[in-house]
């Protein structure tokens, strides 16, 4: 599935409702109930995901995670647009254009 557009840190989020899953340890693997996908994500992808069940501007996503881990700003925000990046271009992610705040 095609992004629906680029994300940017100013991107609102929202994870996809099509996925189920189950937590093993502090990784969770899910199927994606349209495509029969099969999904693994680590603990930090893991913590991420649980992040975006409602929608959320990606630098504020950013920000909690640098409450929460030991990485530089830059260093977060490249790898935080990669994974999403990642997730948006498999559909298991949305873009979401306006949300109420």
């Amino acid at each position: 599935m095609p992004p629906s557009e680029s994300l940017t840190m100013t991107s609102f989020i929202v994870r996809s409702d099509h996925l189920i899953g189950n937590k093993v340890d502090n990784e969770l693997v899910m199927i994606d109930l349209d495509s029969d996908n099969y999904y693994g994500l680590d603990s930090i992808a893991t913590d991420i995901w649980e992040r975006i069940a409602s929608p959320i501007r990606v630098s504020e996503l950013c920000e909690n995670l640098l409450e929460n881990y030991a990485v530089e700003k830059d260093q977060c925000q490249q790898e935080l647009l990669a994974l999403l990046g990642q997730m948006n271009e498999k559909g298991i992610l949305n873009v979401v254009n306006e949300v109420d705040e």
